[in-house]
């Protein structure tokens, strides 16, 4: 039994969209400028992170250095977020215009600004400028005998990570069709299945879906690079995996973790919202994804695109999604679902992204073309950059029919 009758209605309603369309088709925290948007500049932005915190402090030559502190969480093995530690990150500016951007958290300060020498400079301390999330550029005039300007151009915010969390098919029974492993829906509401909907700790989707946050959405144990996904079509929900066949007219449900090292969970929920369950406010254990808890190292949600390649030829791409979950009845982005639907309207081969998004709306790593992309991958080729992007893609089929 759900915690909440909202999964089975939302599954209910792509259902009833999934079992329509099979009759129709024959009953079967580094953040780039603004302005940039090409994988080519996100990818140069992520490479610069690395060496962001510069730990060789005095042994930089600068005309002035700009001193942060700013508290960051780690990811530990197995999932866990360790707790929060403070810690100082340097910026600087050498007069060189092409230096290569730092990258400090989102929730930077800015404490002390270094003029000149090192161990002999003026040191500034008090009403400096304020961090914004995002790219940050300002000119501070020197307070030292030669007078002057620096400039400082820096980014405040580490990309969010993003992974897949779906079903693990293992722990799925046998398809009566013998088309993979799937359940059947006897009831939709209360949610009902035959087999029962299996356990094996995936509950993520399905039961108790709002106890988890995306950073507690883990990968399946012992696979965290496998890609799966569910598939609901007529009164059947189907556990896949990258490179199925799945039916044409169905509906896929995109289950996907994440880690935020730097910004507050603070998830778009307003109360009133006519889809929120009742006690949902303050309680954390049955609707954690609900609430806002501060530095937990997680994203507050999702967004997809996708691009197909029909049997006949040509690439068909979409823009992105609005973020999802948003659970703000006022808002002209509300999407009260916790994970992404997506209506598989065509036959042919399917590439599609997730991406994750944190609350100064940051988002994880692009990419241009997804198909051109995940082939290059998987033919042995590409950058790193491109291998890190590949994670964020899953790739299948949609057959049509068979009439």
């Amino acid at each position: 039994m759900f915690r909440s009758a909202l999964f089975a209605r939302t599954a209910r309603a792509f259902a009833t969209l999934a079992a329509s369309a099979a009759l129709a088709t024959g009953c079967s925290k580094s953040v780039a400028p603004p302005g940039e948007t090409t994988a080519a500049r996100e990818r140069a932005v992520e490479s610069a992170m690395p060496g962001a915190r510069d730990i060789r402090g005095e042994l930089r030559a600068f005309r002035a250095r700009l001193t942060f502190v700013g508290t960051v969480v780690e990811r530990a093995p197995g999932g866990r977020v360790r707790p929060g530690r403070q810690d100082t990150w340097f910026t600087y500016s050498t007069g060189d215009v092409g230096e290569r951007l730092d990258t400090i958290p989102a929730n930077a300060r800015l404490v002390r600004v270094q003029w000149g020498n090192p161990r002999t400079g003026v040191v500034t301390e008090g009403s400096l400028p304020s961090v914004q999330p995002g790219a940050n550029s300002f000119t501070l005039p020197s307070p030292t005998p030669e007078g002057g300007t620096a400039t400082f151009r820096f980014y405040a915010g580490y990309r969010p990570s993003v992974w897949w969390a779906g079903p693990d098919p293992r722990a799925w029974p046998a398809s009566p069709d013998g088309d993979g492993r799937a359940v059947t829906v006897t009831d939709w509401e209360p949610f009902a299945t035959s087999p029962p909907w299996p356990s094996g700790g995936r509950g993520a989707f399905g039961p108790d879906s709002f106890a988890f946050v995306p950073a507690q959405r883990l990968p399946i144990p012992g696979q965290p690079e496998r890609r799966t996904f569910y598939e609901i079509f007529g009164d059947r929900i189907w556990a896949r995996s990258e490179g199925d066949s799945v039916h044409q007219g169905a509906i896929i449900v995109l289950v996907n973790g994440g880690f935020d090292r730097d910004s507050e969970y603070r998830p778009r929920v307003v109360a009133g919202d006519p889809a929120l369950p009742s006690g949902w406010e303050g309680d954390l254990v049955r609707y954690s994804v609900l609430n806002a808890q501060g530095l937990i190292g997680s994203p507050i949600g999702f967004r997809y695109r996708f691009e197909v390649r029909p049997p006949g030829g040509g690439v068909l791409q979409s823009a992105m999604t609005t973020p999802y979950p948003v659970f703000d009845a006022n808002s002209p982005f509300r999407s009260p679902n916790l994970f992404g639907y997506l209506h598989l309207t065509l036959p042919g081969k399917w590439y599609v992204q997730a991406r994750a998004e944190d609350a100064q709306g940051q988002l994880s790593l692009a990419g241009s073309s997804l198909g051109d992309l995940v082939e290059l991958v998987d033919s042995g080729g590409g950058s790193p950059a491109d291998h890190a992007v590949r994670r964020s893609i899953v790739k299948f089929y949609a057959r049509p029919p068979i009439r």
